[in-house]
């Protein structure tokens, strides 16, 4: 399975149960909810990143000047 397709699936996976945990019926409710809220892409990160963690996912911040 290649790195995006992995990633991708680890990703849905979070947002589904994000959503479920927040009472939204379907992923897409709690996306659509964050993305009307004027903080919401905020809430979504950081509820997304931490489900993540949770799941074992070791995440690092690199500035993507620094990447180049």
């Amino acid at each position: 399975m290649s790195k995006v397709k992995e990633h991708a699936e680890a990703f849905e996976a979070a947002v589904g149960r994000v959503a479920q945990v927040l009472g939204f019926a379907h992923p897409a409710e709690y996306i659509h909810d964050r993305g009307t809220n004027s903080r919401g892409a905020r809430f979504l990160a950081v509820e997304v990143l931490a489900e993540l963690r949770a799941a074992g996912w070791e995440l690092t911040y690199r500035d993507a000047e620094d990447a180049a």
